[in-house]
């Protein structure tokens, strides 16, 4: 599945390089500071709205169809769920200005954003999926 490690994670990855590659070609002229958020806004949500349309139009096994509902619940109840998905979009970006050498601040200013909310969101998950285990573990 696309969700699934390591691929959910180099998708990611991928994503945020892209669009960092894009900001840094992109003149200035072109492309105000600005404009680099609703840019990244506007990935972030056709990552959530790609998927939503295809789960529509394609038909996919009951069993996929059961492990993404799963998903979209919890991501309901716990956004640290989604958070933590941030984590690998900043990394994608550091790694181009690192290789590129070069970035601008609104870039930098996101990227940290991204890193540091996602470690925030992975630290929160991990204390959930622990607390989960071993409430579970305790009732059986």
């Amino acid at each position: 599945m696309a969700d699934e490690p390591p691929f959910g994670q180099v998708w990611r990855i991928v994503a945020g390089s892209a669009v960092a590659i894009l900001w840094v070609v992109t003149p200035a002229s072109v492309a105000p500071a600005w404009a680099l958020f609703p840019a990244v806004l506007l990935v972030l949500l056709s990552c959530r709205f790609v998927p939503l349309i295809l789960r529509r139009l394609l038909p996919f096994e009951a069993s996929t169809q059961a492990v993404w509902f799963e998903r979209r619940q919890l991501a309901k109840r716990y956004d640290s769920y989604q958070w933590r998905k941030l984590l690998w979009f900043g990394l994608g970006m550091s790694v181009v200005q690192t290789v590129v050498g070069w970035s601008s601040q609104p870039l930098v200013v996101l990227t940290v954003l991204f890193l540091l909310s996602g470690l925030a969101g992975i630290f929160v998950w991990r204390r959930h999926t622990k607390t989960a285990s071993v409430d579970a573990g305790g009732a059986s």
